[in-house]
């Protein structure tokens, strides 16, 4: 390489690493301090097999009103929701919003479609959440469902109102699914 190449390639990442930096410290000036009841979310990345999904976790929290203490009552209906592509079905709760079971299409074990969910007949499904540390009940609310067709994408969405430690706020789990796809965000 000559010299003006290898100039150009020494400049090009300084700027690129000088705006990064910028950005960063411009964000961090501009967040609100975080306060002592703040809810979080974890979010763990693992690489998982192409057939496995992930679930999308939203926490919107609200103010409330300091007259109500509590939310009104949410009467949701339990059910199972299905939902079949040419490659796999999956099976929903509302009752946590979890998923119950998904089988592969395309793949049999003596003739049966093999099941992605292992949790044997507990009916308990996957990606729960809870309350508290690693020991806590898993949350088995019934949420509210909505399925959402945005062209080949199928959306599933469970949320639910919650009041905790008086603060407000509306849990949302979201499966996206594209036909075609093995991949379940």
């Amino acid at each position: 390489m000559d010299k003006k190449t290898i100039l150009a390639i020494i400049l090009t990442s300084v700027i690129i690493t000088a705006g990064m930096l910028l950005t960063q410290y411009v964000n961090e000036r501009n967040a609100p301090p975080p306060t002592a009841s703040s809810y979080s979310v974890p979010e763990e990345v693992t690489e998982t097999p192409a057939a496995e999904p992930e679930a999308s976790i939203q926490v919107e929290e609200t103010v409330p009103d300091p007259a109500v203490s509590e939310l009104p009552e949410q009467n949701f209906e339990k059910k199972h929701i299905e939902e079949e592509t040419n490659l796999f079905r999956i099976v929903f709760s509302s009752i946590g919003g979890v998923v119950l079971d998904i089988d592969l299409l395309t793949e049999f074990d003596k003739s049966e479609p093999i099941s992605m969910v292992l949790d044997g007949d507990t009916d308990s499904g996957t990606f729960n959440l809870a309350f508290g540390g690693s020991d806590a009940p898993y949350i088995r609310d019934v949420f509210e469902h909505q399925r959402i067709q945005r062209g080949k994408q199928i959306i599933h969405n469970f949320s639910r109102k919650y009041h905790k430690e008086g603060r407000n706020f509306t849990l949302t789990k979201s499966y996206r699914i594209i036909p075609d796809e093995y991949l379940i965000e």
